[in-house]
């Protein structure tokens, strides 16, 4: 008897008020509509944009990064380097069973490996490197495809570099880094970095270097 009682008293105030109700069950909506319109809009933009990513990928050639392309990065500067016989069946992993796990057709894999930075020197001035500015600092690294990209204008592609030799390293050099710092095929210059290691000492390496030709995009464009 109490809940009847108290719904009656609820109606009759409710015709009593008219306006009043009204307003409220109008400020109830509008909250709603807020809410919901939120959401809604952002899954209105995520939308358009995959839509227009997708189509930018069937039209141009040269976009960036496909969508539903997967990335898998390993910093060693972060995490500790790691050596070729570690990481070989995580690549082995990624290149053939991953894309099945996954459930997307492959299509294309793409490896991409650097060094840390390491400072370049003329080689007669290695002997000073701890305390000259280097001509640049600089990386080594390669790339699945590379040759495809790119077009030689100076010199030949390098030849492989034994691990255990002695030799100086043959590289290849961006045009632009060439002549900014005035590089030239055939010229030999010293990379140089200090390691510190775990127990706290610093450690010198150094290794030759021959610049074995220069090479520029072969889509100027990109």
């Amino acid at each position: 008897m109490r809940i009847a009682a108290i719904i009656v008293v609820a109606v009759k105030r409710i015709f009593a008020q008219q306006w009043l109700a009204f307003a409220l069950v109008l400020g109830l909506i509008s909250s709603i509509v807020l809410v919901m319109s939120i959401p809604l809009y952002a899954d209105a933009v995520y939308y358009r944009l995959l839509r227009e990513e997708l189509t930018e990928t069937g039209i141009n050639e040269t976009y960036s990064r496909p969508p539903f392309a997967y990335m898998f990065r390993y910093l060693g500067s972060t995490y500790g380097p790691q050596e070729w016989e570690d990481i070989a069946p995580l690549d082995t992993y990624l290149s053939k069973q991953a894309a099945g796990e996954l459930g997307i057709p492959h299509k294309k894999t793409i490896r991409y490996f650097k060094t840390d930075n390491f400072r370049l020197f003329p080689t007669e001035q290695i002997a000073y490197a701890d305390t000259t500015d280097p001509l640049e600092w600089v990386n080594l690294g390669f790339i699945s495809g590379f040759e495809e990209a790119i077009n030689i204008i100076e010199g030949n592609f390098p030849a492989v570099s034994p691990s255990d030799s002695e030799e100086a390293i043959e590289v290849l050099v961006n045009r632009e880094l060439a002549d900014e710092i005035g590089l030239q095929v055939g010229e030999e210059n010293m990379l140089f970095r200090r390691i510190r290691s775990e127990n706290g000492d610093s450690q010198r390496y150094q290794t030759p270097v021959r610049v074995a030709g220069v090479w520029e995009p072969a889509d100027l464009s990109s």
